[in-house]
């Protein structure tokens, strides 16, 4: 039995030496890949730094506050793989009716429980422009909406004005073999109702 257990010990420790992790600027393009190699994009110079906070759109009719927060080391949906990464909570309300409401929400994906929506940082394009995956929440009680967005927030200071940030976002349709969720109802297949271009102010 104890010679056993020596051998599985000596096979996790060949196993925990092979997991050699890579870290590299998220900015940078990708390394070459060695077999059992870990790659960690890790904002060395805190570029997502600046976006991070509190964001309002307010035109008397549209209204969106954001709430951008940093992340470190998550695991990517690619395998071996982490990076640091922006996510966004979100109030929308329009003539004065709260349409979203995700503060106190866990972004979910199609494939877990409960309603999908999310706003996460994809990667950065420029030191001032970043790109981030859009979901906003199924208005018809579904787990998902069909219609998703590339968004990208390009980050402006002017001498002397708040920050803000310039909001472009661009839909378009899921690609999937059907619209239809886990339980069986159809998917949301209604236009995203946050405006698509926007300038926010740092609060």
């Amino acid at each position: 039995m104890k010679n056993i257990l020596y051998i599985i010990a000596i096979i996790f420790c060949f196993s925990a030496n092979a997991q050699e992790t890579v870290t590299v600027d998220l900015r940078d393009t990708p390394p070459e890949y060695t077999t059992g190699q870990v790659i960690y994009y890790k904002d060395m110079n805190n570029i997502l730094g600046r976006y991070t906070g509190n964001w309002i759109y307010d035109d008397g009719i549209h209204y969106l506050k954001i709430t951008i927060s940093k992340n470190l080391h998550v695991p990517s949906l690619r395998n071996l793989m982490y990076n640091d990464e922006l996510s966004i909570k979100f109030r929308y309300i329009k003539d004065g009716v709260t349409i979203y409401d995700t503060y106190g929400l866990t972004p979910r994906y199609i494939s877990g429980n409960g309603v999908a929506h999310k706003i996460i940082s994809d990667m950065v394009h420029f030191t001032d422009n970043l790109s981030l995956t859009y979901s906003e929440p199924p208005t018809n009680g579904s787990c998902s909406r069909v219609r998703v967005a590339n968004l990208t927030l390009e980050y402006l200071n002017a001498l002397g004005s708040p920050a803000q940030l310039k909001w472009t976002r661009k839909d378009y349709t899921m690609e999937r073999s059907d619209y239809n969720c886990p339980d069986g109802t159809v998917m949301d297949t209604s236009e995203n109702l946050i405006p698509e271009n926007m300038i926010l102010t740092k609060e």
